[in-house]
């Protein structure tokens, strides 16, 4: 493309006269189309909206829990295409009861040891980080590799929420 510029503001481009905001207005135009941003896909879309369902049913249950938790795992199941989704969706559930399983195993094996605190932390720390092994080994066992992300972050949930606060749902 052959640019002559002209003393009235015009250019001359390819042996035609066009005027400097023509080309310019051309030009970006041309910028526009292959800088263009993405348009918000639904998998975007759904997500906000899933995260929006996690605070209704927070608000519902009078905020009973922690909506942190359902958020997070509601984005993490979130797929493109629905397939995706409930592979994903299964994947959490078999995660959650395993989790679930050995966090309640915590929490009761600590309601029952009567250490002193100063060993207590000690041994929590330790029994977390042993429990962890036996999380991850169970999902290999199950053949559901899969879940020990959410086995892992359930039991974690459960366990260390609950190193500071004990869980006495239990006690007489």
């Amino acid at each position: 493309m052959l640019l002559t510029l002209q003393n009235n503001y015009n250019i001359i481009v390819n042996g035609k006269f066009q005027s400097l905001k023509e080309v310019l207005v051309i030009k970006m135009k041309a910028l526009n189309k292959e800088n263009k941003l993405p348009k918000i896909g639904m998998r975007i879309v759904k997500s906000a909206i899933a995260v929006e369902i996690c605070f209704l049913v927070s608000f519902l249950r009078r905020e009973n829990g922690i909506v942190f938790f359902s958020q997070l795992a509601a984005l993490w199941c979130m797929q493109g295409y629905v397939a995706n989704t409930k592979k994903n969706a299964s994947q959490r559930f078999i995660g959650t009861g395993v989790g679930a399983v050995y966090g309640l195993i915590f929490l009761l094996v600590r309601d029952a040891a009567s250490l002193p605190n100063a060993v207590k932390e000690c041994a929590d720390s330790a029994f977390v980080s042993l429990l962890i092994v036996v999380v991850l080994y169970t999902t290999v066992i199950m053949k559901k590799k899969q879940a020990s992300y959410f086995s892992c972050v359930v039991f974690l949930s459960i366990a260390v929420n609950h190193i500071d606060y004990p869980y006495t749902g239990f006690s007489a």
